[in-house]
């Protein structure tokens, strides 16, 4: 991993992974966790991130100084570091097998799936139309199949295409490419996002995406 100064000045962090390939961070950020630990976020130019918990230096066996970054779950990636301060603390080598790993990575629709879980679906008339769930076994679950939100024949399911919320022509469907009137995405008693195909609405979430994320694209 290492900076690279691209056009208009700015300077971008580049990662080379394990198997060769590369991607550009887009942005950078520190992400506190629930236990109180701070890490450090890079999201890439391909929509995965990386965390990472912590970056020392290290000694190998043949006097090579490399840095080494240590991810959150408990991976190492570690290349040759020169210039570092005479007191700079340096750690024991990290075993080779260890070092070759590459970090975690989580994709875009997993961190979708995190953001859309458990928040209600409610149309623009007021209509509570299910809960966005990847539980298929929950009654308001809109993953749920026999359920009155996941029915792909139920008059109350973003799945019935023949039904006002489901019709891609009815303005209340988020199937509906040209209606900024698609249902809302409420978390925790707030608007957080809107489902709908037209992609000029504020918040605007993609619904084949996010049944997707879901584990339950509509068929």
């Amino acid at each position: 991993m290492y900076s690279e100064r691209r056009a208009y000045g700015r300077t971008y962090t580049i990662g080379q992974w394990g198997d060769g390939s590369y991607t550009v961070a887009a942005r950078e950020y520190p992400e506190g966790q629930p236990d109180g630990r701070q890490f450090y976020v890079w999201q890439w130019s391909d929509g995965s991130f990386s965390v990472q918990a912590r970056e020392f230096a290290e000694r190998r066996t043949d006097g090579s100084i490399w840095l080494t970054r240590q991810w959150s779950d408990g991976h190492y990636t570690g290349w040759p570091s020169s210039g570092l301060p005479a007191n700079a603390s340096v750690a024991t080598q990290v075993p080779p097998a260890a070092t070759t790993a590459p970090p975690p990575r989580r994709t875009a629709l997993a961190d979708l799936a995190m953001f859309l879980e458990g928040a209600r679906l409610v149309a623009s008339d007021g209509t509570y139309i299910g809960t966005l769930s990847s539980n298929p076994f929950s009654s308001d679950s809109i993953c749920n199949d026999f359920g009155r939100y996941g029915n792909p024949f139920s008059s109350l399911s973003i799945k019935q295409e023949f039904a006002q919320y489901g019709n891609p022509f009815s303005s209340l469907s988020p199937y509906n490419e040209f209606s900024s009137q698609g249902p809302y995405v409420v978390s925790d008693g707030r608007v957080v996002a809107r489902l709908t195909k037209n992609q000029f609405v504020s918040g605007a979430i993609d619904p084949d995406l996010a049944l997707l994320a879901l584990g339950c694209p509509r068929e």
